[in-house]
Parts: structure tokens; C-alpha cells; sequence
């Protein structure tokens, strides 16, 4: 009895087929993605507009209070601005906690 033709597959000829196939796939899903017809579209949450709506609000507020600068440079150039250390104290202890 002879029996021809019976040996395994060439393991280096059953990569190239496969990565082959790989490579195959990979061009037709960036094909895809290439040549997509603009028609994509992103929902925003409620939350996520408020969270816009926010940030554009602040972002158009200054970043320091003027008239409150002002108000504490004239007292200090008056002499009449006094400074609460207790107060300055108690809040660096509750900051702190």
C-alpha cells in the first residue's frame, strides 16, 4: 500500500494565506471608513450641553474682580483697610481639616 500526498500542511504557506486574509480584511474596513458619506452624527446628553453652556459662561467672565481690587487698593492706600487674622486663621484651619 503507498500513500502519497499525506503530509501536513507547509505551516509557513498556511500563514502567508492567512496573514494574506488578514490584510484583505483590514483593506476593506479602512476602505470603508475612507469612504463614508459624511452622514455620521453625535448626540450630546443634557448633561453634557449643560456642561458646554457652563464652561462658555465662565469662560467669558474675568478672570479677577475688578472692582473688588480696586475697592482694596484705595482702602490700603487710606490706611483704612484692616485685615481679620481671626477670620484669615479660621479659614486656613477649616481648609486644612
Amino acid at each position: 500500500m503507498n500513500i502519497h500526498n499525506n503530509k501536513p500542511p507547509d505551516s509557513q504557506g498556511v500563514f502567508l494565506r492567512s496573514q494574506k486574509l488578514e490584510d484583505e480584511k483590514t483593506l476593506k474596513d479602512k476602505g470603508r471608513v475612507e469612504g463614508s458619506t459624511g452622514s455620521d452624527r453625535v448626540n450630546l446628553s443634557k448633561r453634557a450641553k449643560d456642561i458646554e453652556e457652563m464652561r462658555n459662561f465662565i469662560g467669558g467672565l474675568p478672570e479677577t474682580r475688578e472692582s473688588k481690587i480696586e475697592e482694596i487698593r484705595e482702602a490700603i492706600q487710606s490706611g483704612t483697610y484692616q485685615i481679620n487674622s481671626m477670620g484669615i486663621a479660621a479659614r486656613m484651619l477649616e481648609e486644612g481639616a
